[in-house]
């Protein structure tokens, strides 16, 4: 079968939605945590090796034992790792020369 460029975006755009659907789902857990916009940027790549390394947890468990609920804690822990790279992305915005972007 032959896909088109069309054909491959809008299933990337499909996996975009539905990605971004778990990451706005990781939000809402912790809606009652500070944002991020105030943290230091020290802080925030720090948290990116502390969920790299929960993911990677995740996955250690997901290869030894590959059920349907540690796929999702798997997916799951992905999400929290792209919620803290958008963190460190939106920081870098807000406090440098693209922050228009964000507006």
């Amino acid at each position: 079968m032959t896909y088109t460029r069309r054909d491959v975006e809008r299933r990337d755009r499909t996996n975009v939605e539905w990605f971004s659907g778990l990451m706005l789902l990781k939000l809402a857990e912790n809606e009652d945590k500070p944002g991020w916009q105030d943290a230091e940027l020290e802080t925030l790549v720090d948290n990116i090796r502390d969920e790299i390394g929960e993911l990677a947890e995740a996955m250690r468990e997901l290869y030894a034992n590959p059920t349907d609920l540690n796929a999702t804690q798997a997916l799951l822990e992905l999400a929290d790792v792209g919620n803290t790279l958008m963190m460190v992305a939106s920081w870098i915005a807000v406090h440098h020369q693209n922050q228009d972007r964000l507006r």
